[in-house]
Parts: C-alpha cells; sequence; structure tokens
C-alpha cells in the first residue's frame, strides 16, 4: 500500500450486465453477453486486488445489481451509482465524483481501470504503478493506450481537478488534458492493457487468448463453455498486437 499522501483509489466502471457488449449481439446472446461482461468485469477486480497498487478498491456503476453487489463484496469494493456520485449523468462526471469523494477521504490520486481487460494482470497493474512512481514531477500521469485510441488505465494525482475524456479517442484528449494541468505524462502499451473488448474483431482476439492461456480464469471459464478449445499452438502469432 501508498503511504497516506499517495494513497490511490482505483476506480472500476461497470455499466448494466444487461446492457453489455451489444456490438457482439451477432455472434452471442444476451445471456453469453451479460456474463462473459461480469466474468470480465471479475477477472480485473481481481487483478487490481491481486497487484496491491489500490488503497480503495470501487465500483462505479449505473445500475442496482445483486451480480454487482456480489462483487463487491467479494474483493473488498466500494460500490457506487454514478448517480450518487454526480448529477450530471456521464461516466466522465462520475469519475470527478468519485476523485472528489477520494479527495474528502485523504487521497489525491485515482486510477481508472476499464473492466473489459480480460488480459490485465497484477504484473501490468504494477509496471503502471513503477512508472507513476518514477516520474520526476508533483503533478504526474500515466496511461495506457487500448487499441482503438481509448485509454484503458489511467492513474492521475490532482484526480478531482481533472478533466476526464473517456469515450472515443480518449487517450489524445487525456494527454492534451494533462499538457493543460502541466502533469508530467508517461504513456504504456502493453498486451494486457491494450486488448479491450468491443467488436466482432475483439471478440475473436479474446477467443485466441483465453485459448492460448492469457486471460483471467473466469474470462477463460466463459470461453471456454461457449467454444471447446483446441490446439491453438499455429494461431498464437495473431495476439502479438503492434
Amino acid at each position: 500500500m501508498n503511504s497516506s499522501t499517495e494513497a490511490v483509489w482505483a476506480v472500476v466502471p461497470i455499466k448494466s450486465f444487461s446492457q453489455a457488449k451489444t456490438r457482439l449481439s451477432s455472434l452471442l446472446t444476451s445471456d453469453d453477453r451479460q456474463r462473459l461482461a461480469c466474468a470480465m468485469a471479475d477477472d480485473v477486480l481481481r487483478a487490481i486486488r491481486a497487484s496491491g497498487v489500490a488503497d480503495q478498491l470501487c465500483i462505479l456503476t449505473d445500475c442496482c445489481s445483486p451480480a454487482i453487489d456480489e462483487l463487491a463484496k467479494r474483493y473488498g469494493a466500494l460500490a457506487l451509482l454514478d448517480r450518487q456520485v454526480a448529477t450530471i449523468p456521464s461516466l466522465n462526471a462520475a469519475i470527478v465524483g468519485v476523485a472528489e469523494l477520494a479527495h474528502a477521504k485523504g487521497a489525491d490520486t485515482v486510477m481508472v481501470v476499464h473492466s473489459d481487460l480480460p488480459l490485465l494482470n497484477a504484473t501490468a497493474l504494477v509496471n503502471v504503478m513503477q512508472t507513476w512512481h518514477s516520474l520526476p514531477a508533483s503533478r504526474r500521469a500515466v496511461l495506457a493506450r487500448s487499441k482503438d485510441g481509448g485509454t484503458s488505465v489511467l492513474l492521475v494525482n490532482h484526480a478531482k481537478s481533472f478533466a476526464y475524456q473517456f469515450g472515443a479517442g480518449s487517450f489524445a484528449l487525456h494527454r492534451a488534458e494533462c499538457a493543460r494541468l502541466e502533469h508530467t505524462i508517461a504513456t504504456i502499451e502493453q498486451l494486457p492493457t491494450v486488448l479491450d473488448i468491443d467488436t466482432p474483431d475483439d471478440f475473436e482476439l479474446l477467443r485466441l487468448a483465453a485459448q492460448a492461456g492469457r486471460c483471467g480464469p473466469h474470462t477463460t471459464a466463459v470461453i471456454a463453455a461457449l467454444y471447446p478449445f483446441k490446439s491453438m499452438h499455429a494461431m498464437e502469432p495473431a495476439l502479438c498486437m503492434n
């Protein structure tokens, strides 16, 4: 854990599982999409806990759900509804609300981690934190870019004054915000934080990764149930993304 002056709140936004991954509807039923979304979130929370990077783990959600309550209980997370922390119905406003709550509790640093990163592991998160600690400036940020130009992980201090830009093209927008606030920036592009799951092409990469043993256990179990594993040795090079 970090010192009291550098306490970190990790925030995992989780949308209603019943509305999850609609762009995969050509491949998966609604029930299967819910199972997949829940499994990926489970593995992300597991990785955060295993890494030890967070002093407080938060689930930020847009709905009340027994499944989310169970995840919060399992990982000792604080479950917050977006409308509890923000009056504007948007993810970015809700993250500001969580950052303000963290500040009130004595924590000035927030790590936002998306819940659909099935390859995420503790080592990758420790790498993010070590990179952040290596930056010399008092204002600093680490951004992990996803394959489509989004931001899969964002670690930033002075977090309540940061204008979060999650959405299309957020990586470039977050870099611009860091420049505006004069944060020293480090960017990370590593396989566990590059692959998020939105499209059928993403799902095919997920299938390969699961069969190659690169996913968290809950995601692997869902993929194995949907598509019984075969030998993938000849297909593994497809996982080496630039």
